[in-house]
């Protein structure tokens, strides 16, 4: 009997007709595992019982058609939006307040509902300005940590300093999720939209979609969520928002000009050196500062914070270790999924704090490459020899690295042994100017001519015709059905003996003259030119297009499409 007619019959026995087949088997499939238990250990016999399927959690992806259609629309909305703020500089209260609010969603990137509710508030009373740069302090609870630091953007900017100039009070006492989606729906009627277009959700689910295709997907994750951090400064958001970025040719000396930080975000630079005494008692002061006093059994999150804070003022301690302690206070004081218990920091300080000051005490993690992170990271774990104590420092250095991206714009780094339980979508896209950004770090690295002329064709076939791993890997030189001088070249992506794709009978026909701009195809030819060139006269039938110089037939390595991978 299979499962599912067994699932049938329970149903029928059971006799109730609202009662799930599949819950119902699973009742009665624990019931026999533990019948059978007993009946196994009196008799001395082995008894399979079929196991319940699980059910792996996939997220829906951003880019599903439905809500790429809503790009159109959006774009329809903003232009609007510019041309009645053109036309119409001087408005009433409630129309400028929406107006506020429409900005700080479309060019702000305010999309976490509760955020933008705490803005009115930010303006009254936690609104900051320093050496060119505006700030507001926004807050989910009364008297709680600030979870996020907002830079508005030139446009938002403008209209909040208008706004304080005229001394405008918020025209509602009490704002909510209704009454900020009552705001936004009045002022887009104001200037001719209607029906969906003038919801709060629709706007911020179509504004997603439009920042999931111009920024790194890390940056929406956050910017989508309530844990704690600070955003963009101005100048950068908006050089990502706008497409801005430097061609290859031109090097990126002025990306590498940081923003100005307001206030003593970042810790001193002290001159203790790592693994010191002074390091040795910084950890055990944390450790101490973690730790319920008394008879308490546990350690309340705001007393913790209290006395992270007071540690970071009046310890010496080293770069490394006062990013140890800021973290913990981050963490601690998050919202939602990343905050942890004082007790669970506690006990990932335990296992991650020596091994890592001992590996990497004497770096400053936002001015090291992602390389010397990645082997320092790989150090750290190696050296910690008891599985579980390594497993947990695995999950403490996701932890912390994420806390430098986020607070420090440190680059991504991969920690080994780390997973998660939940299927991800993987909707990494590319912009414009991450892809000049790889095209550039490709042209600065270290690599010999012949790698980087592959690296940058598999880069522009990623980019471009949107391939997977596999695809890109197994092209072949005969799936370039043209010559250079053909005014409509194409690529062929298809099954052949050495490789299959997702769908195995799935046959595409890029036309690459409408998919590549004239430099890009030129760049392909040159590195056609090349591969014929070390075949010879006769070259075969399955020779690759990317390989290793000598190995024709054998495909690059993962190693080579991750550099492209880690770049992104």
């Amino acid at each position: 009997m299979t499962r599912g007619q067994l699932a049938e019959v329970i149903a029928q026995l059971c006799g109730d007709k609202n009662a799930q087949p599949i819950h119902v088997t699973k009742r009665v499939m624990r019931m026999l595992h533990a019948q059978l238990s007993i009946l196994q250990e009196k008799t001395g016999g082995q008894v399979a019982v079929p196991a319940i399927g699980v059910t792996t959690q996939r997220k829906s992806s951003p880019f599903r058609h439905d809500r790429i259609t809503q790009l159109a629309a959006l774009r329809t909305v903003t232009d609007r939006f510019v041309l009645d703020l053109v036309e119409r500089p001087k408005v009433g209260v409630e129309e400028a307040a929406g107006r506020l609010l429409f900005a700080a969603i479309i060019f702000g990137g305010l999309v976490f509902k509760p955020l933008l509710v705490a803005l009115p508030k930010a303006l009254n009373n936690t609104l900051f300005g320093a050496r060119g740069l505006l700030w507001l302090d926004l807050e989910l609870e009364e008297g709680a940590a600030c979870p996020r630091r907002w830079f508005p953007d030139p446009v938002t900017q403008c209209l909040i300093l208008n706004w304080q100039k005229a001394g405008h009070a918020w025209p509602i006492a009490t704002n909510s999720p209704t009454t900020t989606a009552r705001l936004v729906a009045k002022t887009l009627a104001a200037f001719g939209c209607s029906g969906r277009e003038t919801q709060l959700s629709w706007l911020i689910d179509a504004n997603l979609v439009r920042l999931r295709i111009e920024m790194p997907a890390l940056l929406v994750d956050f910017l989508e969520s309530p844990q704690r951090g600070q955003s963009l400064p101005a100048r950068a958001w908006w050089r990502l928002l706008c497409n801005y970025h430097l061609s290859a040719s031109h090097g990126d000396g002025a990306e590498r000009q940081r923003e100005p930080v307001p206030g003593d975000d970042f810790p001193a630079r002290t001159n203790v050196s790592p693994g010191t005494a002074d390091d040795q008692h910084v950890l055990r002061l944390l450790s101490k500062a973690l730790t319920p006093t008394g008879s308490a059994r546990n350690l309340k999150p705001a007393a913790a914070v209290r006395a992270l804070n007071a540690l970071r003022a009046q310890a010496n301690a080293g770069i490394l270790a006062g990013l140890l302690i800021d973290w913990s206070a981050w963490i601690i004081s998050g919202t939602d999924r990343r905050r942890l218990r004082p007790s669970s920091v506690r006990r990932y300080l335990s296992a991650l704090a020596a091994p890592l000051l001992a590996s990497a005490g004497e770096l400053d993690p936002r001015d090291e490459s992602v390389d010397e992170l990645g082997s320092r990271y790989e150090q750290t774990l190696a050296s910690i020899r008891n599985p579980l104590q390594r497993q947990m420092a695995s999950i403490a250095l996701q932890h912390f690295h994420q806390f430098l991206t986020l607070g420090y714009d440190v680059p991504p780094v991969v920690i080994d042994g780390v997973v998660t339980g939940i299927q991800q979508v993987n909707a990494n896209t590319l912009s414009d100017s991450e892809y000049a950004r790889i095209r550039t770090l490709i042209d600065q690295s270290n690599l010999r001519g012949r790698s980087k002329r592959m690296l940058r064709v598999m880069c522009t076939f990623l980019y471009r015709l949107g391939l997977r791993r596999n695809e890109l890997a197994w092209l072949r030189l005969a799936d370039i059905q043209s010559d250079p001088g053909d005014k409509r070249p194409l690529l062929w992506v298809h099954t052949h003996p050495k490789s299959s794709l997702k769908t195995q009978s799935s046959l595409r026909r890029l036309a690459l003259g409408h998919l590549m701009p004239a430099d890009e195809r030129r760049e392909l030819w040159a590195w056609k030119a090349i591969r014929l060139r070390e075949l010879g006269a006769h070259p075969p039938h399955d020779a690759l297009l990317f390989c290793e110089q000598g190995a024709d037939t054998q495909r690059v390595s993962d190693h080579e499409i991750d550099i492209l991978v880690t770049l992104a």
